[in-house]
C-alpha cells in the first residue's frame, strides 16, 4: 500500500521520537515506483514489510475488554497528541497521505452508499426482527437508514479539516482490535500497526470506529471509555506543551465531534456491511477476531 509506505518513510521515524507506540520497521522494499502519479497505475505494485518480532511479549485479541481498550486508546492519544494542531506535519501528511483519514471516509466511497443503505436496512430488519420485535418494528427503527442518509453528506462536511483546522491530528484510519499488539506486561504500551489509511483528521474518528468495531461496551460504559480517551488525551496535550488543551478542547466539543463520527462510520456499516446480512453469517464470523460488530 502505498499511503502505508509513505507513512513509515516519511512520519514514522518522526513520530517514534515523539513518543508514539509504533511498531518498529525494520525494512521496506518496494517492488515498484512509489511515486507512480495515477492509482491505475500502482495497482497491481506490492510493498514488502519487515517488522521487529514483538516475541511473546505481545498479543492480540477481540473483543476487547474495558481494561484491554484502556490500554488501545492511551496509544491513540499518544498518536493524536503527538501531531494536534501540527499544522506543517498535517500539510505535509495532507499532500503526500490520503486526502482525509479513514476508509470509511465519504470522498473514498462515494455516494453510491447512501442510496444502497435504503435497500440494504429494510432487509436487514426482516433478517434480525426476531431477536426482538419490538425494536425492529418501532418507527424510528424503519426508518433508521433513511434518517443516516439523509444527513450523510452533512456530517461528513462537518467532520473535514485542512491542516490548519483547530483540533486536527494524524488519524489512524482503520483502528480495529486487530491494528494494535496489546502488551502482556501492563506497565508497557501498545503498539500499532497498519496505517494503510492514516492522514489527517479529528481524533473521533478513531475513538468512534475502534469501540463500535472492536469494544462494543454497554450504558455507562461507553462514556466512561470515552472519558478515559479525552482525559489520557488531555494530560498527553499538556504534557507535550498544549497548556490549555482542556479549556480549547472542551469535554462538550470532544463529544460533538464523538458523535458526528460515530454517524458518519454507521454510513460505511449501514451502506455497505449490512447488504446480505443474515444470523447465519453472524454465526459463521462469530470468532473472526478480525470482524467488528455489525
Amino acid at each position: 500500500n502505498r499511503n502505508e509506505a509513505r507513512f513509515y518513510l516519511d512520519f514514522g521515524p518522526e513520530l517514534v521520537s515523539r513518543g508514539v507506540p509504533i511498531a518498529r520497521l525494520l525494512h521496506l522494499e518496494q517492488c515498484s515506483c512509489e511515486d507512480l502519479p495515477s492509482e491505475n497505475e500502482v495497482r497491481g505494485s506490492s510493498y514488502l514489510f519487515l517488522f521487529e518480532d514483538v516475541g511473546e511479549e505481545y498479543y492480540q485479541t477481540s473483543p476487547l475488554a474495558v481494561s484491554q481498550a484502556h490500554t488501545s486508546l492511551s496509544a491513540l492519544a499518544k498518536l493524536h497528541a503527538a501531531s494536534w494542531q501540527d499544522t506543517p506535519l498535517l500539510k505535509k501528511a495532507s499532500e503526500q497521505l490520503h486526502p482525509r483519514a479513514g476508509y470509511w471516509a465519504l470522498p473514498v466511497r462515494g455516494d453510491s452508499e447512501l442510496t444502497q443503505m435504503l435497500e440494504f436496512w429494510p432487509r436487514y430488519v426482516e433478517a434480525f426482527c426476531g431477536c426482538d420485535q419490538e425494536y425492529f418494528t418501532s418507527p424510528s427503527t424503519v426508518a433508521l437508514a433513511e434518517r443516516l442518509a439523509a444527513c450523510g453528506r452533512a456530517v461528513a462536511a462537518k467532520l473535514s479539516v485542512t491542516a490548519e483546522s483547530p483540533f486536527a491530528c494524524l488519524v489512524h484510519g482503520d483502528y480495529k482490535a486487530m491494528n494494535v499488539f496489546l502488551p502482556k506486561d501492563k506497565a508497557k504500551g501498545a503498539l500499532l500497526i497498519d496505517f494503510q489509511w492514516t492522514s489527517i483528521g479529528y481524533g473521533m474518528l478513531d475513538v468512534a470506529m475502534h469501540l463500535y468495531h472492536s469494544v462494543l461496551p454497554q450504558g455507562e460504559q461507553v462514556e466512561a471509555l470515552l472519558r478515559y480517551y479525552y482525559d489520557t488525551l488531555i494530560q498527553e496535550l499538556v504534557t507535550r506543551g498544549h497548556s490549555n488543551a482542556q479549556q480549547e478542547y472542551s469535554w462538550e466539543v470532544a463529544l460533538k465531534h464523538y458523535r458526528l463520527s460515530l454517524i458518519d462510520y454507521s454510513r460505511v456499516v449501514f451502506g455497505s456491511f449490512f447488504k446480505d446480512a443474515s444470523r447465519f453469517k453472524f454465526e459463521t464470523r462469530a470468532e473472526n477476531m478480525n470482524v467488528g460488530f455489525h
